[in-house]
Order: structure tokens, then C-alpha cells, then sequence
């Protein structure tokens, strides 16, 4: 089984020092007395930026648009609590890799590998990234494995992708091979969720919802096994 692992939002929690560096650098105003515990919302309605935002708004506009790809924001997030320990401990059962969404620049696939080797993930150079949900799930399918799980915070954008796939190709033959094998070989770990995924549901499709990653062996422990002796 390869265990394919979302990054921001799954493993990676973005953190507002990273945030009001990027600021400082991007807007060229200092940001001092910053309340130390701001939430990342408020960081955007400080006097400092809000002036900023009025006086040159084409340009701010630009700055916010690509703040998830900074590499400052980016090299200064966070792991997610147990997400580290999760992951080494999955290596023992199955492969592990990363398929993200986030840009593809140099710097951001350097600063992506470095940040996953930093914090002790298993094999941080094994990183694919995707324009798209739509393009994930394509690399989701052509991974090797009989069987891939992918836990990912924005599970549901793969799901609405199967559909997509279903109401616009899903009668031609390429459509119709791409759904069979979602069928066959895809499980859709929901991370952050602890609400019903039925809603979302592809038929076929194993779905489920995980709060965090310390519930990992609860929820998902059982299904993996079960889809390991599936694919048997």
C-alpha cells in the first residue's frame, strides 16, 4: 500500500510568523508591536497593512493572492501534532509519498524537501506536485501501488473530481479505465474531518473521516488492514 500524504493543512500548519515576515519583506512596512498571540485573519486588518492594502491595491492584491506560496511562510510552518511519529511509523507497512498542490518553482520544491527533512518525515525527497485536484488525482493513479491512500485535508476536491471525470468523459474508454481504477485501488482519508463524508461519497470510493493524526490507528487502522488483505 503507498500512503499518499497532503501537505498544508495536512501535515504543515502555516504559522503567522511566517506570515508577518513575508509581510514585512513583500510590503516593505516594519510590522512592529504585533500582538504576539494575533490570529492569521487579523494579521490582514493591522493599521499597517489595511493602509497599505488602500494606497496600492493592485499590488496588495498580488502579495495576498500568493502568500501560501511563500517561502517564508512555507519554511517557517509548522508540523501537525503526531503527523511526524504517524508517518514514520506507516513506512513500516507501506510506502510513503507527498502530492501537493503547492507550486512547483525550484524554490518551492527545495524549500518543500528541506521543511519535510527538518522535522523528521520519512522520505522527504519523494514530493509530487500538482497544479490541480484534477491533476492530483491523475498522479493518484499512476502511482505503482495496488492500492494508494491518500489522506488529505481538501479530500473532498478529489472527490469532486471523480465526478467531473464521471460527467465529462466518464462514457469514453480513458474515463471509464481512470474511474474503474479509482474504484479498485483508492481510499480517501479526510484529515481534520470528524463530520459525516457521505455527502461526498463516489461509489466505490472507500471514504472516511479523520479528526487527527493521534486517531490515526483507530479509525484507519482496521480499514487498512482489511484493504491490504483486498488487495492480496
Amino acid at each position: 500500500m503507498e500512503f499518499a500524504v497532503d501537505i498544508d493543512g495536512t501535515i504543515a500548519k502555516f504559522g503567522v510568523p511566517g506570515l508577518l515576515d513575508h509581510l514585512r519583506e513583500a510590503l516593505r512596512i516594519p510590522l512592529l508591536d504585533v500582538p504576539s498571540d494575533i490570529s492569521w485573519h487579523d494579521v490582514f486588518t493591522l493599521p499597517e497593512v489595511v493602509a497599505y492594502k488602500k494606497a496600492h491595491r493592485k499590488r496588495y492584491q498580488r502579495i495576498q493572492d500568493n502568500v501560501m506560496g511563500s517561502l517564508l511562510v512555507l519554511r517557517a510552518s509548522t508540523p501537525m501534532p503526531h503527523s511526524v511519529e504517524t508517518l514514520n511509523h506507516l513506512t513500516r507497512i507501506g510506502s510513503v509519498s507527498y502530492v501537493t498542490c503547492r507550486g512547483n518553482e525550484d524554490g518551492e520544491l527545495q524549500t518543500t524537501m528541506w521543511w519535510l527533512a527538518q522535522f523528521g518525515y520519512p522520505k522527504p525527497d519523494q514530493v509530487q506536485f500538482c497544479a490541480d485536484f484534477g491533476r492530483k488525482l491523475f498522479t493518484l493513479m499512476r502511482l505503482p501501488s495496488e492500492q494508494v491512500m491518500m489522506i488529505d485535508d481538501r479530500a473532498h476536491e478529489i472527490a469532486e473530481a471523480l465526478h467531473m471525470v464521471e460527467e465529462k468523459v466518464g462514457s469514453e474508454p480513458y474515463g471509464a479505465r481512470l474511474l474503474e481504477q479509482a474504484r479498485r485501488k483508492l481510499t480517501l482519508v479526510f484529515f481534520g474531518q470528524d463530520r459525516d463524508v457521505s455527502p461526498f461519497t463516489y461509489p466505490g470510493v472507500r471514504m472516511v473521516a479523520l479528526p487527527s493524526w493521534d486517531r490515526f490507528d483507530d479509525i484507519c487502522g482496521k480499514l487498512v488492514r482489511n484493504v491490504e488483505l483486498q488487495g492480496a
